[in-house]
């Protein structure tokens, strides 16, 4: 039997595809020796620490060891696994689940990609091929009102003293936000 410490380094890719986490863990014998084999290891992934069904369970039969290191990228994750929550990673080697199970951590570079989640990606023209990406820029001006409330951002759009509403359309193309003439 193998007794594994496992000490990892986790780096995810969420953002463009693909969507692989790079593993890289240290396996030891009971004499606390590197391992030196090709061997295969199974893993899961959870959504708690303890207990509870995978959502996700890779295996990879050829996993080179040397001096007990070793490093794979997992991958084929479901779209259920959208990484907005945390992990944890379990590992199944010969037969043996290591535990605990390792929480997955944020690399520190990744940290500012939450960011993301909350900003306007892209700005596109239907008719036209121009397409932008940076940051969008709400500044109130005559006709135009701008509030906030809470995570949200409210544009209204009116000509003061006018009979009819302005005769556009606004499209934002993010989660599929329409605001329409009138609206």
């Amino acid at each position: 039997m193998r007794k594994a410490f496992i000490m990892c380094s986790l780096a995810l890719l969420v953002v463009a595809v693909p969507r692989i986490i790079n593993y890289q863990g240290k396996l030891l014998d009971s004499s606390g020796v590197g391992v030196n084999d090709t061997i295969p290891i199974t893993f899961r992934l959870y959504t708690s620490e303890s207990g509870g069904t995978p959502l996700w369970e890779g295996r990879i039969d050829s996993v080179v060891v040397r001096q007990g290191l070793f490093s794979v990228e997992l991958g084929g994750f479901p779209d259920t696994v959208d990484f907005s929550r945390q992990y944890w990673l379990e590992l199944e080697i010969a037969g043996e689940r290591f535990s605990p199970r390792e929480r997955l951590v944020s690399a520190p570079y990744s940290l500012r990609s939450g960011m993301v989640d909350r900003a306007v990606q892209g700005v596109r023209r239907r008719e036209g091929t121009i397409s932008h990406t940076g940051t969008l820029i709400l500044s109130a001006r005559d006709g135009v009102s701008i509030e906030e409330e809470d995570d949200s951002i409210f544009v209204f759009f009116g000509i003061s003293g006018a009979p009819t509403a302005p005769d556009f359309k606004l499209d934002i193309n993010q989660a599929s936000v329409s605001v329409y003439r009138g609206s």
